[in-house]
C-alpha cells in the first residue's frame, strides 16, 4: 500500500506594509546597520551600525517615535575613540533592567581584537 503525502502551501501576499523609520549614512550618522534590534518598553529601538559615526568605526543607536507619526534616530556612542572599541560584531545588543546596553565589537580595545562594553544612561 502506498502511502500519499499531502503538501499545502500557504502563500501570504501583502502580509503587512512597510515604513522606513530611518536611513543612515549622512553626516556623523552610522553606515552598514547589521545588528538586530531591541526594543524597550517606551517604545525605543536600539541597534548598532558597522561604520560611521564620529570615527567612522561605527555607533550605537536609538529610534524613537517622535510623536509626529515618525521616529528619530539619536547616535548614544560613536565607537572608535580610544580603547572603547571599534566595528560592532553585527549581533544585537542587551538591556537591563536599570537601562544599560551592553554589546561586543570585533576591533579596537587594548589588543585590537576587540571589547565588550557596557553604556549606561
Amino acid at each position: 500500500m502506498r502511502s500519499q503525502a499531502t503538501v499545502a502551501l500557504l502563500v501570504i501576499s501583502s502580509w503587512a506594509s512597510e515604513r522606513v523609520l530611518h536611513n543612515f549614512g549622512s553626516g556623523t550618522d552610522g553606515q552598514n546597520a547589521q545588528s538586530s534590534l531591541i526594543l524597550d518598553a517606551s517604545p525605543d529601538l536600539y541597534g548598532t551600525t558597522y561604520a560611521g559615526g564620529s570615527h567612522g568605526l561605527g555607533i550605537v543607536f536609538e529610534t524613537s517615535p517622535n510623536g509626529s507619526g515618525g521616529w528619530t534616530e539619536s547616535v548614544l556612542h560613536s565607537l572608535g575613540q580610544g580603547l572603547d572599541g571599534s566595528t560592532p560584531a553585527g549581533v544585537g545588543l542587551v538591556l537591563d533592567g536599570s537601562g544599560n546596553l551592553y554589546g561586543p565589537t570585533s576591533a579596537g580595545g587594548s589588543h585590537d581584537e576587540g571589547t565588550v562594553f557596557e553604556l549606561t544612561p
